[in-house]
C-alpha cells in the first residue's frame, strides 16, 4: 500500500499555491492542507461527466436487485455496509451525491472498465473493491475505471501501489493515478497536478493557458499549475497558470517564455522523492 502523507514538501515559494481536489463540488477551500474544492460547476462533474446519468449506462447482463428501502448513507473508508453491498457515491443527474450503501452487482476488478447499470442508485459492474469513476461517453455510451476505494482516513490514507488519496472538503475520497508532469501521462480529460502529497491526473476544468489568473491547480491546462503570482512576471491575480519544466533541461525552455525565468526545483532541498527528482516551475528567480 502506498502511504499519502498529508503534508508539503514544496519549495517554501509554492506554499501559497491554490490546491485543488479530484472530487466533490462547490465551496470554500478548506484549511487542512490536501482538503479543497474545486470551483462551482467543476471537478467530479466533469470527472463522471455532464451527461452521466444511471438510465444512460446499461448493462442488460447484470439484475439490480429490488430496494425495498432507501439506501443507507455509509462510510467510505470504512465500508461499513452489510455483507454483499458496498460504500459508494449515488449518482443524481451527473453529479456526485452522498455516500450510500449498494447491492454489490459486478465483478470488474480495479483498473479495468466499467459502466452504470440500470435501475440502481451507485450500482456499477465493478468488483466490491472499487467503483466506477470517471465516467465519459464514448461512442454513445458511458465508460469509466473501476478505481479502488481509499483505506484508513482523512488524516491518515492509503490507496494501492500506484494510486493516491485525493481529499476533499465536500464528496468522496477517490483514489487517483500518481503520474509525471513532465510527461503528462493522464488519459482522457485528466491532466498531472500536485495534490499537496503527489502528482497525481485530476480532470482538468479551464484549461487555462500560461500566464491566465487562476483559482486552482487545474484550473490550468496540462504542463502546467497554478502558482502565486509574487514567483511571476505580469500577473493581473493573485496566482496565474506557470509551466513546468525539466531541471536537466536547464533555463532555456522557461526563458522561451518569458526571458526573466528560470527553471527552479519544484521540491524542498532533499525533499524531492525519486521519481519527481527532476520537476521543477519557470518561475522569477528565487535567490
Amino acid at each position: 500500500m502506498m502511504r499519502v502523507a498529508m503534508g508539503s514538501r514544496t519549495a517554501p515559494w509554492l506554499m501559497a499555491l491554490a490546491l485543488v481536489s479530484a472530487c466533490g463540488g462547490s465551496g470554500a477551500q478548506d484549511d487542512e492542507a490536501g482538503a479543497t474544492t474545486t470551483p462551482e460547476g467543476e471537478g467530479e462533474a466533469d470527472a463522471q461527466s455532464d451527461d452521466a446519468d444511471t438510465d444512460d449506462a446499461d448493462d442488460t447482463d447484470t439484475i439490480v436487485p429490488e430496494a425495498d428501502e432507501p439506501p443507507e448513507p455509509c462510510d467510505m473508508f470504512a465500508q461499513d455496509c452489510p455483507e454483499g453491498d458496498k460504500c459508494v457515491p449515488e449518482i443524481v443527474g451527473g453529479q456526485l451525491q452522498q455516500a450510500v450503501c449498494t447491492t454489490v452487482v459486478g465483478d470488474t476488478p480495479y483498473g479495468e472498465p466499467c459502466s452504470l447499470v440500470e435501475g440502481g442508485q451507485g450500482y456499477d459492474t465493478c468488483d466490491d473493491a472499487s467503483w466506477c469513476f470517471n465516467l465519459i461517453e464514448v461512442e454513445g455510451e458511458l465508460v469509466g475505471t473501476c478505481t479502488p476505494f481509499c483505506t484508513g482516513n482523512a488524516e491518515d490514507a492509503d490507496c494501492p501501489e500506484g494510486y493516491a488519496c485525493q481529499l476533499s472538503a465536500e464528496g468522496p475520497p477517490v483514489c487517483v493515478d500518481i503520474c509525471d508532469p513532465l510527461v503528462q501521462d493522464c488519459p482522457g480529460n485528466q491532466a498531472c497536478y500536485w495534490t499537496n502529497s503527489h502528482f497525481a491526473c485530476v480532470p482538468t476544468t479551464a484549461k487555462l493557458e500560461t500566464g491566465q489568473p487562476c483559482g486552482f491547480i487545474n484550473d490550468c491546462d496540462e504542463g502546467s499549475m497554478c502558482l502565486s503570482a509574487e514567483v511571476l512576471n505580469g500577473c493581473s491575480e493573485a496566482s496565474c497558470c506557470g509551466d513546468y519544466c525539466s531541471l536537466a533541461g536547464g533555463d532555456g525552455p522557461c526563458q522561451a517564455i518569458d526571458p526573466a525565468y528560470v527553471c527552479e526545483p519544484f521540491f524542498e532541498e532533499g525533499m524531492a522523492p525519486e521519481e519527481w527528482a527532476d520537476v521543477g516551475v519557470c518561475v522569477l528567480p528565487q535567490s
